[in-house]
């Protein structure tokens, strides 16, 4: 391809002129003769104006500047009008590269432009209108001249800050709070304002509506300049001040609904009232629908159709909802028109806000109702008498005092109608002191009538209105018959704990030992734990001496507690059959893993049973592995080579003899009678070398005191010592199990024994509390978080009571004890819950319950409702 064919090839069309001849030497344009005729004719109209301009081709005119130019050609033709832009370049010579693009679409459009920016600036003007936009990536705002004639500024952009400076400060939040709900919920931007304009200081009323682009990341608006509308309303909104102010002090609205043409019409304050904004511009009946639940409308809906059709007037009261706040109430009141028209009657009626009345009115029910069940549910005795000494609030605590069973048996009578003669005179010589005088009895000591002797500590102040004139009294009654019998008990005690005075030292200084020991390494490793200062090494070497001095502490806290229960006589026993030798083999591999160490300078041995008829016991395993671990401890504690040796004595059809024989310091002569008692030891004081409660074998004897057998010991100092245990085998005919037969499935009691509650509970302190009430009154507490898994457990297992909580997970208390009690018609089910309004505890009967508490549950309540069901089920 040679030149000319690539110039040919162009898109556009080029034209080599002479501008001497005034001629087209070459072109690519098919169109054009080159030489024939002057350019302008071939490529123009005569009368085009590229022939010259004042005097001067325009190609010449460009190049006389520079080497190359454009310039913009029109011709002027009206039908047909063109505009081209025009390149021009010089060669050699008189010769001149010139190029022509055909620009009239976009020089129409561009004209066009400018004639609807003129039209719309005029427009603007007319209408006080303006158009603007923020680029939200460089917070710049701009806008129309329109909009810069409104807000009184020069520059048609500027910082959105320095913009936001011309609105009044009071308005100035309400901007940024409007921005920022329309770029992050999506919120109709629609506000009025008022703003200050620089230029003439003048206060304008500005409204302004726009929307968010976020793929543009801006935001596009209009702004009107309403103040001559708002101004000129003025006149109207002072007609209607008085009516309006009246309507807003009591917070009332007025509408009006015409059934011809559906047509409903209400007053702005109605609008205030009910707080939407999402109201349609021609609103129905229907639409309350929208501001209220289903059941209120239903009864709206008939209300209105009723005055519609038969002109009957209401007045009811309704909840809707807030759109930006807490529902509120609101009282409709309906005068139908006496005339009906072909549609029905014309309705006109009233909106109140109801709610500060209604809120009030729930919240004295709510505090008359927390009143009364805090005075009711409080374990002290609460009274008040009027002016006249007569009851008229009596609790529980009170009633009980008072010897009645129900507040009629109390409430309108005075103390002479309730109490003996000389009681009641005394009593009414106090009550005249407070309500006559106004003085306070504190805190004073009375003994109650009946028999046991009850004691209580009475408080009595005056009862005032808000004028402080006395009205009454407030009797408090805070039984003290437990801190008597204390008192008494304590002083009945005091001669012997005198006589035990040395003893209970003794003990108290070795307890404090023990306890503290172990807490020191507790608490000191702990603290150098925390520190953050150790190597993984220290701490895990650390980690177990805390975990030692802990198990220390524990046994320590078991020996008090085994003790205890010992001198109440209130150690329990739980008796079975079961192999010796097995107890005897679990203790022996038990120490030999957890005295290893020591084991190694210690021969330790254990003799079985050898008459396999003799193996089985009747008896408490479980106190007799106690038993054993005490000698054994005491074993290892005073022993430090030679031999350890445990097992079965001798044991015959009557009974068997365990033994514990030790190789170390031995008891001395005349103390072997004193070391089972309680708090001593062998060595006593503060410079004993051996550590302990002295209580070990206190409990030893003790628990073979409970099994019917005997403990003694014979030991020599230096040698040794061999303690003997024997408990009788009390086989008879109880059973004939043998060894072999062990292995045979046994019946599983229910939870050792103890009476077992379940409880329905998801909330984790609740069920460490009920866990631990139970274990308090002896019982086994199994609790489930969703009643499903509770139900098949009671199916399974069974229990003696079921602590129903209301709110839980897949489904509530209420079904479950519907469902419990349609299987298990004789378990009794106590309903306990947070929710206590007054329809809670009907909804607990209907269900099926056998009784009701509700949160917080005092103990003494709780307790005492277990303690009756799972009695009665004995």
């Amino acid at each position: 391809m040679n030149a000319e064919e690539i110039l040919g090839a162009l898109p556009f069309h080029y034209y080599i002129i002479d501008l001497k001849k005034k001629i087209i030497v070459q072109t690519n344009d098919s169109k054009v003769k080159p030489g024939e005729n002057p350019c302008f004719i071939q490529l123009f109209f005569k009368e085009n104006p590229c022939k010259e301009v004042n005097g001067k081709c325009i190609c010449q005119q460009i190049l006389e500047k520079d080497s190359k130019g454009s310039f913009i050609l029109e011709n002027k033709e009206i039908e047909a009008k063109k505009y081209y832009k025009a390149e021009v370049k010089k060669l050699e010579g008189d010769l001149v590269l010139v190029s022509y693009s055909n620009i009239t679409n976009e020089t129409i459009s561009a004209k066009e432009m400018k004639i609807n920016a003129r039209r719309m600036s005029r427009a603007e003007k007319l209408a006080s209108f303006g158009s603007w936009e923020i680029d939200l990536q460089t917070n710049m705002i701009f806008g129309t001249n329109g909009a810069a004639e409104i807000y009184g500024i020069k520059s048609k952009s500027m910082p959105l800050d320095e913009l936001k400076k011309i609105a009044l400060p009071e308005f100035r939040g309400v901007l940024d709070d409007a921005i920022h709900e329309l770029i992050a919920k999506g919120k109709t931007y629609n506000v009025r304002y008022k703003i200050k304009r620089p230029n003439d200081g003048q206060i304008r009323h500005i409204h302004a509506i726009a929307e968010y682009r976020e793929d543009k990341n801006m935001i596009f608006g209009v702004a009107n300049d309403i103040t001559e509308v708002v101004n000129s309303q003025g006149a109207l909104h002072e007609s209607l001040t008085d009516l309006n102010l009246a309507q807003q002090i009591a917070q009332i609205g007025n509408w009006k609904f015409d059934p011809e043409n559906r047509n409903l019409q209400w007053s702005d304050q109605v609008l205030q009232i009910v707080e939407k904004k999402n109201i349609p511009a021609s609103p129905v009946i229907e639409d309350f629908k929208h501001f209220t639940g289903e059941e209120h409308y239903k009864l709206f809906k008939n209300a209105i159709q009723s005055a519609i059709i038969e002109g009957k007037p209401f007045e009811h009261q309704f909840q809707i909802n807030g759109e930006n706040g807490p529902d509120k109430w609101i009282e409709i009141i309906c005068k139908p028109d006496v005339e009906k028209g072909p549609n029905g009657h014309f309705l006109r009626g009233t909106i109140q806000d109801i709610s500060s009345g209604k809120k009030t009115e729930n919240e004295l029910s709510k505090i008359n109702t927390l009143l009364n069940t805090l005075i009711q549910n409080l374990p002290d005795a609460i009274y008040m008498k009027d002016i006249n000494y007569r009851k008229i609030i009596s609790n529980k605590g009170d009633l009980i005092n008072c010897g009645a069973k129900r507040p009629e048996e109390v409430i309108g009578l005075t103390d002479f109608d309730i109490f003996p003669k000389e009681m009641a005179e005394k009593y009414f010589e106090d009550d005249q002191q407070v309500i006559e005088h106004g003085k306070t009895i504190f805190n004073r000591e009375e003994e109650l009538p009946g028999n046991p002797k009850r004691w209580i500590l009475t408080t009595k102040v005056p009862l005032r209105n808000k004028n402080g004139q006395i009205i009454g009294l407030v009797g408090i009654g805070h039984d003290i018959t437990s801190r008597k019998q204390m008192m008494e008990e304590l002083e009945a005690a005091k001669q012997k704990a005198e006589e035990s005075d040395k003893l209970k030292s003794l003990f108290l200084a070795n307890m404090s030992h023990e306890i503290r020991t172990p807490l020191n390494a507790i608490l000191g490793f702990s603290n150098l734990i925390t520190s953050g200062e150790l190597e993984q090494e220290k701490l895990e070497y650390f980690g177990k001496i805390i975990e030692s001095s802990g198990q220390r502490l524990t046994a320590v806290i078991d020996d008090v507690i085994d003790i205890s229960l010992i001198q109440a006589k209130q150690l329990k026993v739980d008796q079975k059959a079961f192999s010796i030798n097995d107890l005897l083999e679990e203790i022996y591999e038990m120490y030999k893993s957890q005295k290893s160490e020591k084991l190694q300078n210690i021969d330790f041995t254990v003799d079985y049973c050898g008459t396999p008829d003799h193996d089985m016991l009747w008896s408490d395993k479980n106190r007799l592995f106690q038993v054993l671990r005490n000698l054994l401890d005491n074993a290892f504690k005073f022993t430090e080579k030679g031999h350890i040796r445990f097992g079965c004595y001798e044991s015959s059809s009557e009974e068997m003899v365990l033994f514990v024989d030790d190789s170390g310091i031995g008891i001395e002569e005349g103390k072997t009678n004193i070391i089972f008692e309680s708090f001593r030891q062998a060595q006593e004081g503060f410079s004993r070398q051996y550590e302990g409660t002295g209580l070990g074998l206190a409990i030893v004897s003790g628990i073979v005191e409970r099994l019917k057998g005997k403990v003694w010991v014979e030991s020599e100092l230096g040698v040794g010592s061999r303690f003997y245990v024997s408990v009788p085998r009390e086989m008879k005919e109880k059973t004939v199990v043998k060894k072999n037969m062990e292995k045979q499935p046994e019946k599983k009691e229910t939870l050792n024994g103890k009476k077992r509650i379940v409880s329905f509970e998801d909330d984790p302190s609740s069920i460490e509390y009920l866990r631990s009430v139970a274990t308090l009154l002896g019982c086994n507490l199994v609790n489930f978080e969703e009643p499903p898994g509770g139900i098949e457990y009671l199916r399974q297992n069974g229990a003696d009571l079921v602590l129903m909580d209301v709110r839980m997970p897949v489904m509530n208390g209420f079904e479950a004890t519907r469902i419990i009690k349609s299987e298990f018609p004789d378990l009794p089910v106590i309903i306990q819950t947070a929710y206590a309004m007054k329809g809670d505890m009907e909804k607990a009967f209907q269900a099926g319950c056998d009784d009701y508490l509700a949160k917080p549950v005092a103990f003494k309540d709780l307790k005492e409702k277990i303690e009756k069901f799972t009695n009665q089920n004995n």
